[in-house]
């Protein structure tokens, strides 16, 4: 079992980082498919906040907001199709609440830049 969980943390450590997410949600078990979406938050704001000049970092963790608000924009649209069990209902609206709470953090991520400027990724409570 502990060697099935794995593998599957594995696989879906790969996946999620190069599927759609849509897609990548729909295959992936629940406990998968909120790894997946963790690691793909926590990697666009790791990239965004090691940017090397300020300009860099502000722009990109702006971009990175905007990507996050389309993901959740992306699991919102997929509450409203057709679902076919209450599991996958669970499932995806678990994952818009973590998107939720992932949206809201990387806001105030962006305006604490914003406010001081030479803050580093070492310096936010995650």
């Amino acid at each position: 079992m502990q060697a099935t969980i794995r593998y599957e943390c594995r696989v879906g450590a790969q996946e999620c980082a190069v599927r759609p997410l849509k897609e990548f949600v729909n295959a992936a078990p629940s406990q998968i498919a909120l790894l997946g979406v963790q690691m793909v938050w926590t990697t666009k704001m790791t990239e965004a906040l090691e940017r090397n000049s300020v300009k860099d970092r502000r722009d990109e963790l702006e971009r990175k907001l905007k990507e996050v608000s389309s993901n959740l924009n992306d699991l919102t649209d997929m509450c409203l199709e057709d679902i076919p069990s209450t599991l996958i209902r669970t499932k995806i609206e678990t994952l818009v609440t973590i998107q939720v709470h992932q949206r809201d953090l990387s806001s105030d991520i962006k305006d604490i830049y914003r406010a001081n400027p030479h803050k580093g990724i070492y310096d936010f409570d995650w």
